[in-house]
């Protein structure tokens, strides 16, 4: 429930649907239909999943999530292994670690599933994009898609923001559909201007 999380226990966070926030410019978020469903038809067809997987109430899903050491991202990890297990049974054992030592766990692989954020380094939907491409050192999970990367190098050669916009659209549909991470929310954007500035 990521209203739940990002509103009720972390406050003032937005609820993420993609990886890209809808403020980056000339980006316009793709709407999910599974995310627009009520809580019990997508908990539904999470257990309908997970039952084609193999797993049920005497074969729970179980994983590690892997996290750094911060108030924030323990609230975070605490509120997501507990809807994990309310919604769909799972059994999630929660790992931390200083950040330093994280980071190097990280870069070995050394995880299940891991706490990451990214905050861009320019205002265009492929500062986000870009951390999962097969080549990306931000990459720590290792997912490759070709069909992604494809669509991410083919927005380089775009200077059309509408044109580039679709393409990180498909993008996002990708990483949708494949989950090779899951948003969960976006920090506040918080602006400061002088009263004067236009």
């Amino acid at each position: 429930d990521r209203q739940l999380i990002a509103q009720k226990v972390l406050g003032l966070r937005t609820p993420a649907t993609t990886l890209t926030p809808p403020e980056v410019k000339g980006f316009s978020a793709t709407t999910f239909d599974e995310l627009q469903k009520p809580m019990s038809e997508r908990v539904a067809m999470a257990k309908a999943l997970l039952k084609q997987a193999g797993y049920d109430a005497s074969h729970p899903l179980r994983f590690e999530l892997f996290y750094n050491k911060y108030d924030l991202h323990e609230k975070t990890a605490i509120a997501l292994s507990s809807e994990w297990k309310k919604w769909l049974g799972a059994q999630v054992t929660l790992r931390t670690m200083e950040w330093k030592t994280y980071l190097d766990a990280r870069r070995a692989g050394d995880f299940m599933l891991s706490r990451q954020s990214w905050d861009a380094t320019y205002n265009d939907a492929s500062s986000f994009l870009n951390t999962l491409k097969s080549d990306s050192e931000e990459n720590v999970g290792h997912w490759k898609n070709a069909q992604y990367d494809a669509l991410l190098n083919q927005a380089t050669q775009i200077t059309d923001a509408t044109k580039r916009n679709a393409l990180y659209q498909q993008a996002e549909v990708i990483i949708n559909q494949q989950a090779p991470l899951i948003p969960i929310y976006y920090q506040p954007l918080i602006k400061l201007l002088k009263p004067y500035v236009g």
